[in-house]
């Protein structure tokens, strides 16, 4: 007798839920709308206890769903740069080597799939091959971890935040107010802001500030949030107007919470890089500090940034002296990064590049040490630097061990 056919529809059934298993990324990202939708919500909790409660749970619960989306298989891509060969594991190829490799020229082979429970020593195969660096880009749940002797793990976004001043007639003293400051003294006079909560207002910042200018800023690899997405934001606060000469030249979106005020997005006309050079951007935090001021806010939450310290909008957010805190804007992957005898050259890339670790909810610069221990002069440095930056300490990692210093 002849083999049996299968009807067709039932192979198809099989066909895609096979392809299902094996590859249910849009799936995923559909559940983790709604986290987003959550998170947003949880954000304007007015009990301050209640809403971290709310929002670490929700965090918590939806970093176990991200679990899904590099189960039971996932990809891995071989990256090649000028000095370092790296492997990355998981959907974010894209955005870690416009990270890591910033602008050089990268030779990428096409993906292999693995299994995920295989991760661990397909890694070490990788390492003990020729490999300099092995990251993963999965859940920080995502039970199957590699060992090396070399191990750091960053939550690939913080938020920063700062105290509001009690008087802010005038931007404070201090070395990193002497942009600032400089600022009003050029157009003494010229500079004023409007708190506004018209929609025609909403348009003309949506439209022709923020698009524009996150699009000049961050050219290819920018990513423009939803008309309807930045609307739920307006509604729950409004708009500082920032005018100079009687002419509309920047903008931010603000929501006021109990004593917090929040920085959602922020643009300039046109996108007008003159516009960015000249320090209008400035203008807008220190407009909305002083109208957070006036309603009584203390903090001022400045909003997520990655959490690599030469990042150029974790500077930025560093000149108004913030703390580095938990980011809760949606749910997304924690990087592993693995290395097994890396040399001197690529741990001063890595320290250059500024990891910002997580542990018990502080935040913590990564620095990697070589077979040399570095001295106390060079520690205390390296620990004060880290305060500056907002960060609770230092994490000292040499081969086979890590030191948390405050």
């Amino acid at each position: 007798m002849g083999k049996k056919i299968v009807p067709a529809p039932i192979r198809r059934f099989f066909w895609r839920a096979k392809e299902f298993i094996l590859d249910h990324t849009e799936f995923t990202e559909k559940l983790l709308g709604i986290w987003k939708e959550a998170l947003f919500q949880a954000e304007f909790v007015r009990n301050p206890s209640l809403r971290t409660f709310l929002l670490r749970t929700i965090r918590f619960s939806g970093d176990l769903v991200l679990v899904l989306r590099d189960f039971p298989m996932t990809k891995a891509y071989s990256l090649e740069g000028q000095t370092t060969r790296v492997v990355f594991v998981g959907r974010e190829v894209e955005e870690f080597t416009h990270l890591f490799f910033s602008g050089d020229l990268v030779k990428r082979e096409e993906p292999i799939s693995v299994w995920s429970w295989q991760l661990p020593k397909k890694t070490k195969e990788w390492l003990a091959g020729g490999v300099d660096m092995v990251v993963h880009g999965v859940s920080r749940f995502f039970p199957w971890r590699a060992k090396a002797a070399f191990q750091a793990t960053t939550p690939k976004w913080i938020s920063q935040y700062f105290p509001i001043p009690d008087n802010c007639d005038e931007p404070p003293a201090g070395p990193k107010m002497r942009t600032l400051r400089k600022i009003y003294r050029d157009h003494a006079g010229c500079i004023g802001f409007r708190y506004s909560e018209q929609v025609s207002d909403f348009d003309v910042f949506y439209h022709r500030m923020y698009r524009p200018y996150v699009s000049n800023r961050h050219g290819s690899f920018v990513y423009v949030e939803p008309y309807e997405y930045l609307y739920k934001w307006f509604k729950k606060g409004g708009l500082i107007l920032v005018n100079c000469k009687d002419e509309l030249v920047s903008a931010m979106l603000v929501v006021k919470n109990g004593k917090w005020v929040y920085a959602a997005e922020a643009g300039v006309m046109d996108g007008n890089p003159e516009l960015h050079a000249a320090g209008f951007p400035r203008v807008s935090v220190w407009s909305t500090a002083q109208w957070g001021n006036s309603q009584g806010c203390r903090k001022f939450q400045m909003g997520g940034t990655y959490s690599f310290r030469s990042n150029g909008v974790f500077q930025y957010k560093t000149f108004w002296n913030t703390i580095v805190t938990d980011f809760y804007g949606f749910i997304r992957n924690q990087w592993q990064f693995y290395l097994e005898q890396p040399g001197p050259a690529l741990l001063n890339d890595l320290n250059e590049w500024g990891i910002i670790h997580e542990h018990r909810h502080q935040f913590y610069g990564v620095v990697f040490e070589g077979a040399q221990e570095p001295d106390a002069v060079e520690i205390a440095r390296n620990l004060k630097t880290a305060h500056q930056d907002g960060l609770a300490g230092i994490l000292r990692v040499s081969p086979g061990k890590m030191e948390y210093l405050c």
